[in-house]
């Protein structure tokens, strides 16, 4: 697997001459994803931050590229907000350049390395997809919001405080859900592998077709391998994902009913971006309740 570090020297050239802009009204906050974005939404009182997210739904973040009008919203931004841990690969020098004259946070800095899933040890390596286990998204989230509010102590509600407490409840619900399923048939197949955060809680075995970047690449073998597992096994479901074009699982579900097994499509997850604005999977708590609802609808059959 391979997830590029690039410079693009057009784009750094403008985040070093471009002369900041200061607002004179709301704080202005820039996330990476919606995911980042509606979380800071739900914990900063938007009277006094704005809050607009760079990638919107469906986006890939593992591929994102910035264009001239991030970098320009960047470069206005109060706070930049991103996930880090390589999530925003192609992104990361950015943010690195930024964070040396601008308030720049990662959440992923604040999660202790041993709450961390490991994928390469020598390459230092670690899955990115932390909001997939709430109770390590809140604490990392409690700290980043803790941060913001030394910048601009003012801005201090019990907004977050409520907010904490719905994903302590969401945390528990999931849990019960998902260990309500069957020991035998809970196995995840997806498009990539963002999954293991949500299933280190409740002993759901994860198989996909990519590794946790979409930037890694699969080929007929990784298919046929993957085919073979679902028909020996006889898995009843395996899903797509919302930022990740379906004809992969597809080719799965093909191979499967060949060999004569027919492996249904358990629905579509939210890995990497939320939904629509306006719909529950276009919120943070909703993205997690779909997901978890879905997969406990296609593994229990």
């Amino acid at each position: 697997m391979r997830i590029g570090l690039f410079v693009w020297i057009p784009l750094l050239f403008l985040i070093s001459c471009e002369t900041p802009v200061s607002s004179n009204q709301k704080v202005q906050i820039v996330s990476t994803t919606n995911i980042i974005g509606n979380c800071l939404e739900n914990l900063l009182d938007t009277s006094i931050f704005e809050v607009q997210s760079l990638m919107g739904p469906g986006v890939d973040p593992h591929k994102y590229k910035a264009t001239h009008t991030d970098i320009k919203l960047l470069n206005q931004a109060d706070i930049i907000v991103y996930n880090g841990l390589h999530l925003e690969g192609k992104m990361s020098q950015i943010f690195e350049k930024l964070s040396k004259s601008r308030k720049v946070v990662s959440i992923g800095k604040y999660v202790k390395k041993d709450r961390l899933i490991l994928i390469d040890s020598l390459a230092n390596l670690y899955d990115p997809h932390i909001w997939f286990d709430i109770s390590i998204w809140k604490e990392a989230l409690e700290l980043a919001h803790k941060q913001i509010l030394t910048w601009y102590p003012m801005a201090k509600t019990v907004k977050a405080k409520k907010y904490f407490k719905k994903l302590d409840r969401l945390s528990m619900w999931c849990t019960d859900e998902l260990t309500s399923i069957p020991k035998k048939n809970r196995v995840l197949i997806t498009s990539h592998d963002a999954f293991s955060y949500l299933a280190q809680n409740a002993d759901l075995e994860i198989r996909a077709l990519q590794g946790i970047s979409t930037v890694s690449e699969f080929g007929l073998k990784d298919i046929i391998s993957l085919v073979d597992f679902v028909v020996d096994n006889k898995i009843p479901s395996i899903f797509i994902e919302n930022s990740i074009h379906p004809k992969s699982i597809q080719s799965v579900i093909k191979g499967a009913e060949k060999k004569g097994h027919l492996v249904a499509l358990g629905g579509e997850l939210y890995s990497d971006a939320l939904g629509n604005p306006g719909t529950p999977q276009g919120t943070y708590l909703g993205m997690i309740k779909h997901n978890v609802e879905t997969i406990k609808k296609g593994l229990v059959k």
